[in-house]
């Protein structure tokens, strides 16, 4: 493999592996490349796919089990004589990732390159404790 031909192959190889990445919305990390300098913003950034992957199911889910709800709705008032039009479903998703309060980020410090109202805007944007 003259001229250059392991580094056209590792190149390839990199090619497939982002295209899976791209194609199956699964991060990078869950083929094993791990990055351990990774922050926890850079970790929901590589998570992102993973996140839009998993809304578009809520989304699915969602409708389906109303529509599910609808039709045991149907059967059980035909079987009863019962109406359950007042009846609603509501499917409620919890957090894909937890958030530890007592994690937080310090707010970044005043510096000069800041203007004051921005540095104001940016300590009061920051999130209290519950």
């Amino acid at each position: 493999m003259q001229g250059g031909g392991v580094r056209l192959h590792v190149e390839y190889v990199d090619f497939v592996y982002r295209a899976l990445y791209d194609l199956a919305e699964t991060p990078r990390i869950a083929f094993g490349d791990a990055r351990s300098d990774a922050s926890g913003v850079a970790l929901q950034v590589e998570l992102d796919p993973l996140l839009r992957r998993v809304a578009r199911k809520w989304l699915i889910r969602t409708a389906a089990f109303c529509r599910r709800d609808r039709l045991i709705m149907d059967v059980a008032a035909a079987h009863t004589g019962r109406t359950f039009d007042h009846v609603r479903t509501e499917v409620a998703w919890g957090p894909v990732f937890t958030h530890d309060p007592g994690m937080r980020v310090a707010p970044p410090a005043v510096t000069p390159s800041l203007p004051p109202a921005e540095a104001l805007a940016l300590i009061e944007a920051r999130p209290t404790a519950a």
